[in-house]
């Protein structure tokens, strides 16, 4: 028996055969819900729950995946993003420019140098994981709009970040993102607008991969590029992670950055864009797992509302089971323990951030992740 159905996104409509000779299909939602979220394009809920428009064609940082199928076990989403994806197409070639580059499978997870180089992995082998003596404490995950880190764990296992909750569902473990780079929404979501609030705009950009300078267990080396909606490039970016023990209960875990402007550009938050004092987030953000009372201190801060805004160098995070110290070199600390977890380095909280054309500015954060006794 051979099904058929049609698969839309931003750039063109797939017509997907399958066959129970090839692989089974499996919906993860009945026939009817998926068809009401295609055709749901409308604003979103009035409840102020910040749900993405489903399947907007710029809405690239959700993730509502709704369609998948099983191939040898493994489980390959047809929709990652908002975006349609070649799911199939798992022998490929993995390429920045490729259709089949918002195809994300983590079972299959290969550090290959060479093959990587020659531009031989395929789709399924893109995933990084990080490891520290042994032990996969990170997975950096590529084939998505934005890279970023998740599942995040400790030594002893215990997973410490989120990637697309409920309630915000662009918040993507830890990564580089930031609502406003010359107008390019490079952070998720809405957009806000100056006297008008929060707006569904098309607006949405892209962080692509470029290549490697260097590729290990325990560090990456990376070039990127930040696109505007169009594909224009906003930024080049060198990014560094690497993955380091401390102790038997600690690791490190840092995330460098060098931004290069080809052109002037502006990097802003919703409090440069009007929003009030304290919502200035967007550079390296961190969201975090759920927990029931995490809480937030920074010297003698105590707590998000001292914390958030503040310009200390290090902040301390404790939740069920683990702790976090985090380290940077620039901007302020965002910083949300009550209406979601997360902190980020701030790199336009109050005040934009400018980089002149053919300038390259630099910074990193560094997390100390540690099991509790």
């Amino acid at each position: 028996m051979t099904r058929m159905f049609e698969a839309c996104g931003p750039f063109w409509p797939w017509v997907i055969s399958n066959s129970t000779r090839w692989f089974s299909s499996r919906l993860r939602k009945p026939l009817e819900a998926i068809a009401e979220k295609w055709a749901n394009r409308s604003a979103p809920p009035s409840s102020g729950v910040m749900k993405p428009k489903p399947l907007s064609a710029l809405n690239h940082f959700t993730v509502p995946t709704a369609m998948s199928f099983s191939f040898k076990g493994c489980e390959c989403p047809l929709f990652v993003g908002g975006t349609a994806a070649l799911a199939f197409d798992r022998k490929r070639p993995a390429n920045a420019n490729s259709a089949c580059g918002l195809l994300t499978c983590r079972r299959f997870q290969v550090m290959h140098k060479p093959r990587l180089q020659r531009g031989e992995l395929t789709m399924a082998e893109m995933d990084l994981n990080l490891k520290v003596s042994g032990r996969t404490v990170a997975t950096y995950v590529l084939a998505v709009s934005r890279p970023y880190l998740h599942p995040i764990r400790t030594l002893g296992g215990q997973v410490i970040s989120d990637a697309a909750p409920e309630d915000h569902p662009w918040h993507l473990g830890l990564s580089l993102a930031v609502q406003d780079v010359n107008g390019t929404n490079l952070w998720g979501g809405r957009t806000y607008v100056r006297d008008r609030g929060y707006t569904w705009l098309d607006d949405h950009g892209r962080i692509t991969r470029e290549g490697y300078d260097d590729l290990a267990e325990d560090r990456v080396v990376q070039r990127l590029a930040w696109r505007d909606p169009v594909g224009g490039v906003l930024l080049w970016e060198r990014r560094t992670i690497s993955a380091s023990q401390v102790d038997s209960l600690s690791w490190r875990l840092t995330m460098g950055w060098e931004l290069t402007a080809p052109e002037k550009v502006v990097l802003g938050s919703p409090t440069t864009n009007g929003r009030e004092y304290g919502a200035g987030y967007g550079g390296c953000f961190l969201r975090l797992a759920p927990d029931p009372a995490p809480q937030v201190s920074a010297g003698p801060l105590q707590g998000e509302e001292e914390v958030n805004g503040c310009d200390l160098p290090e902040i301390a995070w404790r939740a069920t089971g683990y702790q976090i110290r985090a380290q940077t070199d620039v901007g302020r600390w965002f910083v949300r323990t009550g209406i979601y977890p997360g902190i980020c380095a701030a790199w336009a909280f109050e005040e934009v951030r400018v980089i002149e054309a053919g300038q390259t500015w630099s910074g990193q954060v560094s997390l100390i992740i540690s099991d509790l006794e």
